[in-house]
């Protein structure tokens, strides 16, 4: 049984008082907590519908099923076979004794003053110190959905993941019982961390046994697994549940830019299409299609190997043919679909544009003039409030500001980077694959993947010593490499010593 199964099962007969407060936001999250605690059921099921049909049509099944065979949960059926990571790590790292006091506190406030200078190490700490001191029995349940929330940021999605599923176990424990709040984060962890079969058992659980209505972002997140998955009939089956249980779920352009991702990555481009032309016919007169459903469509077009069609519609969203004009999430989805489309070339050429398109934007960032700054003149009280409507305003504008500098998105980096490894490495490009990922390194924080470019890149030039070195540093930064790169960084290690 999984660590998640054995969670879960651990706390499926104990005692789980409803908690119920009043609206309010997290500081991390932007869902409203219901002021019911009524359980809802779910409706009862109704037969799917077809991608070019109509909500009141008949039912359609997907290519290769039948209506017979669809099950009320279908969309969990299929969740033994869907990938997991395993819960191994490397090494846990010691940090060395500075012989310093611990200041972070085991109190409350001291929780949330941390939270206030979003200061999430700190504020895991202290989370830390009021479990080892028995107290978090003081916490409002807010306070772990705002410890959640920050967990969906963490550099390490694998630890990012543990923590959370210690959270949730918390909040279990304690007699709390997680909100639509919280599961959105818990969903997104292991999504980060590459797990859709723990995404799909918890929100499994989160209907069945908590008896949390999803709502349009946690039926977004299946969606998200199962297409990460590569399990159609899953995604499918989801689209069709969130249409019956969740009204208005797919008035939302994201859900249906995952499922146009979910489609392409499981080779389904036909239901790709036919779904994209529903939902441009379904527009109202004059209005455009949402950019990010565009961007979806042109990835989904490149892992066709259909890179013409991919590439009209880059230049469409680029001449203004989109509700938005053209961004950065723009190139990165037709960078993808080269990537997809085995076409290294015209990816260049597109990563030559966006570099040019980055200085465009920096130089015009440069030119607006620094936003004011609106204070008051000294108040007789900064508490007292009508002595602050009393004051007057006085507008300052700062006389040093850091200049703004637009880079590519990290994914765009990262998949540049791996697209040099596999082309031009064994052909002297291993110190542009160095450059960028130094470049990538001064404006985001370093992941796995980028970490493994860069050492296979270093091996197939030769340089075991520069391989070792970057690989180390993967290691003690905690990033996680897989079976074949730490074979090849022990064969690296031996012929240099």
């Amino acid at each position: 049984m999984s660590t998640v199964n054995a969670l879960f099962a651990r706390y499926a007969q104990g005692s789980r008082s409803v908690r119920a407060t009043p609206n309010k936001l997290s500081s991390s999250c932007t869902c409203i907590r219901p002021n019911s605690t009524t359980t809802t059921t779910a409706p009862r099921p109704l037969p799917a519908r077809g991608p070019t049909q109509s909500s009141g049509s008949g039912a359609s099944a997907p290519p290769g099923q039948s209506r017979s065979s669809r099950s009320p949960r279908a969309a969990t059926e299929h969740v033994e076979h869907l990938p997991t990571p395993g819960r191994w790590t490397v090494r846990p790292r010691r940090r060395p004794l500075t012989g310093a006091i611990d200041l972070s506190g085991t109190t409350v406030a001291a929780l949330h003053d941390a939270f206030r200078r979003h200061d999430i190490r700190s504020a895991w700490q202290v989370y830390k110190n009021l479990f080892r001191h028995d107290l978090l029995n003081t916490l409002h349940p807010d306070d772990h959905t705002a410890i959640l929330g920050w967990l969906t940021t963490h550099t390490l999605p694998l630890l990012a993941a543990l923590h959370a599923a210690r959270v949730m176990e918390n909040m279990r424990r304690l007699g709390h019982r997680p909100d639509l709040r919280d599961y959105h984060a818990v969903m997104l962890c292991h999504l980060r961390n590459s797990d859709p079969r723990r995404c799909v058992l918890l929100f499994d659980r989160m209907v069945d046994q908590d008896h949390v209505r999803p709502d349009a972002r946690a039926f977004t997140l299946l969606l998200a697994a199962y297409g990460h998955a590569q399990e159609f009939h899953g995604l499918w089956a989801t689209w069709n549940r969130m249409e019956r249980e969740c009204p208005g779920a797919r008035a939302d352009m994201d859900a249906w830019a995952v499922m146009l991702d979910g489609c392409g990555a499981c080779g389904r481009t036909q239901e790709a299409v036919e779904l994209y032309e529903e939902l441009r016919h379904a527009l109202p007169a004059g209005r455009r299609i949402d950019r990010k459903v565009v961007e979806a469509m042109i990835k989904v077009r490149g892992q066709a190997k259909q890179l013409g069609s991919a590439l009209q519609m880059f230049r469409d969203v680029k001449d203004g043919n989109a509700a938005t004009p053209i961004d950065l999430e723009t190139y990165d989805a037709v960078l993808q679909a080269c990537v997809a489309a085995d076409d290294p070339e015209t990816a260049m050429e597109l990563w030559e544009e966006l570099a040019d398109f980055c200085s465009d934007a920096t130089a015009a960032a440069a030119e607006e003039p620094a936003p004011a700054i609106v204070a008051t003149a000294n108040p007789s009280s900064p508490s007292d409030p009508i002595a602050n409507r009393s004051a007057t305003a006085v507008v300052k504008r700062p006389t040093t500001a850091d200049p703004i500098v637009v880079v590519p998105l990290a994914t765009t980096y990262t998949l540049i980077i791996g697209l040099l490894s596999r082309t031009t490495a064994r052909k002297g490009g291993a110190a542009q694959i160095v450059e960028l990922f130094k470049e990538r390194d001064e404006h985001y924080p370093p992941d796995a993947e980028t970490h493994a470019h860069v050492v296979w890149a270093l091996l197939k030039s030769k340089d075991h010593v520069g391989a070792l070195a970057e690989y180390d540093a993967m290691v003690r930064r905690g990033h996680m490499p897989d079976a074949m790169l730490v074979m090849a960084a022990q064969k690296a290690r031996k012929m240099v010593e």
